[in-house]
């Protein structure tokens, strides 16, 4: 690419934070007014698709955005994410109906899976290798902090405009970021020129989505939800064409040369328990503190800030680790302090102590910091420009299906928890009533006392299976090999193109 000077790094960097921001914020100001948009548009058995259309389509094209940001250059494959995002938001914001809110949502999010990778990829293209944990603490800042504004900006367009506008309130924003970054960001574009493996992206769609259906009728279990089998046919049915085809592909969606790397295969199964562990923690975290603690809805943002500016704390301090010693002990000292903070977490739960807890989400956000920031580092140190996009849309593809499919399942196993702690003694179109501390007084009277303790039990067990994906992420880490910092065909690669144009900022 070309070597920016430090006004364009800079603009580009300050656009693709507000780009990020946007990303993150939106699905905690939706959450803050679905119930003003049921009361409205009158659908809530779609709730739950509000949120899973969202994560299905945002999932299952970050590889392929990765893919054609390689292919096309990272600039146009960035407009195009963030336009869908944006013409997602409006159509939204218009939605006359549950069913084309949903809809609205799909196209949302398949904008939404351009974003993060992509951003990340245009860092790792622009900042040296001993830059990039610094500018990546600051991008986890702006994830945490957008956690914390969420809810409290939702409520405040609620109470002045209407919920609509929680999704209006992404156009000039995100207009305005695209703008700088179709000013600033300049690159030489150096993709294949092999044909587009259009066949490979429609398999892997097609199964992501059928994947994501699957594992969303297990989190309907009991509460008038069947389990759609046929979907887990569809989806492994997909998922063998797509090794069958990407074998074969000149330029495959899915970088399977690259699994044969040991770092990047590694990493990449890490991320599948990495995230499982990171987006229970964020599912899960605020049920512990409004149901279990008794706390009131602000705790949920403030039991949050711990891990986000652990995460800030911990990808400051692994860019020194990493440049000292390589990417592996780096790695291994956050999968380490996430494995121990989330063993705290059932352990708080069992001798209710609420500040272990707190103890625990904290430590868990400095692991993410290390092994997040590690990985992707020397995904992008490893890869030469033409494959950089591919191998972190790859990272980010398996640390959301990680999340997507292991969460889901936990919701399963939470019903299944609470009915028992209950000796069954629930209807099932009751056990959602638990979840939520305002709705015990619509339970039979019975059950009223017996509630915060069926809910303390089925926390336990969801942490303790959460702690158990944390332990494999570490497992996992274990088998990634030596890598130095700076010594990867991308980096070197890098260097050779900044010292062919010495008036770039070094």
């Amino acid at each position: 690419m070309a070597t920016l000077s430090i006004q364009e790094r800079r603009a580009t960097t300050a656009a693709l934070l507000v780009v990020t921001f946007l990303a993150s914020l939106d699905v905690t100001v939706v959450s803050v007014a679905m119930p003003s948009i049921i009361a409205e548009l009158q659908g809530l058995s779609l709730y739950g698709w509000v949120f899973s259309a969202y994560l299905l389509t945002s999932s299952a094209s970050v590889p392929v955005y990765g893919k054609l940001a390689d292919r096309f250059g990272r600039k146009p494959m960035f407009v195009v994410g963030a336009s869908l995002f944006l013409i997602g938001s409006l159509l939204c914001g218009i939605a006359p109906s549950m069913w084309v809110l949903v809809l609205a949502r799909l196209v949302q999010g398949a904008g939404a899976g351009a974003l993060i990778p992509i951003s990340l990829t245009i860092l790792g293209d622009i900042y040296a290798v001993h830059e990039r944990a610094r500018v990546q603490a600051v991008f986890s800042l702006v994830w945490g902090v957008s956690s914390m504004v969420g809810p409290p900006l939702g409520a405040l367009l609620l109470a002045y405009l209407d919920w609509p506008w929680v999704f209006y309130v992404n156009l000039p924003v995100g207009l305005l970021a695209m703008a700088a970054l179709l000013f600033t960001f300049r690159e030489e574009v150096r993709g294949e020129a092999a044909p587009i493996d259009w066949t490979g992206a429609g398999l892997l769609v097609l199964g992501t989505s059928a994947l994501l259906v699957w594992v969303t009728s297990l989190s309907a279990l009991g509460q008038a939800g069947a389990v759609l089998w046929p979907a887990l046919l569809v989806a492994v049915l997909a998922y063998a064409g797509l090794f069958v085809v990407e074998k074969r592909a000149p330029a495959p969606v899915v970088p399977y040369a690259l699994m044969g790397q040991r770092a990047i295969a590694v990493s990449t199964a890490m991320g599948l328990f990495i995230g499982a562990y990171l987006f229970g923690s964020i599912a899960f975290v605020p049920t512990v503190v409004l149901g279990v603690m008794g706390k009131s809805a602000f705790y949920v943002g403030v039991a949050l800030i711990p891990m986000s500016f652990g995460w800030s704390l911990g990808s400051a301090l692994s860019g020194r680790v990493y440049m000292r010693i390589g990417y592996r002990p780096s790695t291994l000292i956050g999968t380490s302090v996430v494995c121990a903070g989330a063993w705290l977490l059932p352990l708080a739960l069992y001798l209710d102590l609420d500040w272990l807890f707190f103890v625990g989400v904290g430590s868990t956000g400095v692991g993410f910091g290390f092994a997040i920031t590690s990985t992707n580092v020397m995904a992008h140190d490893l890869t030469p420009w033409r494959s950089r996009g591919a191998v972190t849309g790859l990272l980010q593809f398996a640390r959301n299906m990680g999340g997507a499919v292991f969460v889901a399942g936990l919701g399963a196993l939470l019903f299944f928890t609470v009915t028992a702690a209950l000796d069954g003694a629930i209807a099932a179109d009751q056990v959602s009533l638990i979840v939520d501390p305002e709705r015990w007084t619509d339970l039979p009277a019975g059950l009223r006392d017996d509630a915060p303790g069926a809910l303390r039990a089925g926390m336990r067990v969801v942490f303790l299976v959460l702690a158990g994906f944390a332990s494999a992420a570490w497992l996992v880490t274990l088998f990634l090999p030596p890598v130095n910092a700076g010594e990867g065909e991308g980096e070197q690669e890098r260097r050779a193109q900044t010292a062919a144009t010495p008036t770039g900022e070094p």
